[in-house]
């Protein structure tokens, strides 16, 4: 797996993802520790279309992005349902299956911070500890605040933010996270609506209050309802082929 990672990640991730079997999260084969015990290696499904992080930037159809940013809430829903938090969501952690967008499928990746938690009440409580990268933080998690399924949803919402202001979020702002400049959250905001099939609520995933934001099923049926039938249907079968 990654060589910036601790080893008590990398056997934590090991762990969490032969757990987790979901068509949006990048597929566990096997691990090992190798006899030089100085490393851990992970075995893991190959997404030949790299990360969403290389993708920004790029003149992404709106439906492309929909039908990412429904996968991306299949995955995370998958995983709430199973009581883990991903902690850590940002375009450098969602891989591709395909280069060609248009057949590409979204997989969750770099479970290292992942946590499963006791209970499926717990899942919507709280977690005694922060995670993930500062930038990408939610206002709560910016503060120290336990971290939520809500931060994950936030997180959703900076992936998609980038891809459809085609910029990394760190080119919007020099703050040390990006919650704490109102000015770029709000363009942030402005561009995502510009996208009718988004739909208005789409916005809520930003919204410092967590309350507010939609999780990840209501995300999926927003969608749902937001996106004409018949243009998610084709990308389906696009997907499919």
């Amino acid at each position: 797996t990654r060589v910036d990672m601790s080893m008590a990640e990398a056997r934590r991730e090991a762990r969490i993802m032969e757990q987790l079997n979901h068509d949006n999260i990048v597929r566990y084969f096997a691990s090992f520790a190798p006899l030089d015990k100085g490393t851990f290696c992970i075995v893991m499904e190959f997404a030949a279309g790299g990360t969403v992080a290389n993708r920004v930037g790029d003149d992404l159809p709106h439906r492309v992005i929909v039908a990412w940013t429904r996968q991306l809430g299949d995955g995370v829903a998958y995983m709430h349902g199973k009581n883990v938090l991903h902690r850590d969501l940002k375009p450098q952690n969602v891989l591709l299956s395909d280069a060609d967008s248009e057949r590409a499928v979204i997989k969750l990746a770099d479970l290292g911070l992942s946590k499963a938690v006791a209970s499926a009440s717990r899942i919507t409580s709280i977690m005694a500890s922060c995670a993930g990268t500062p930038f990408y933080a939610s206002p709560q998690v910016a503060i120290g605040e336990p971290y939520t399924a809500q931060d994950d949803m936030w997180g959703i919402g900076c992936i998609v933010g980038e891809l459809v202001a085609k910029k990394s979020l760190p080119a919007y702002s020099r703050a040390l996270s990006f919650c704490n400049d109102t000015r770029a959250l709000q363009c942030v905001k402005d561009d995502c609506a510009r996208v009718t099939l988004l739909g208005g609520g789409f916005r809520s995933l930003l919204d410092a209050d967590p309350s507010r934001r939609f999780s990840a099923t209501n995300l999926i049926a927003h969608l749902d309802g937001a996106v004409p039938p018949r243009a998610m249907h084709a990308q389906h079968e696009r997907t499919q082929e």
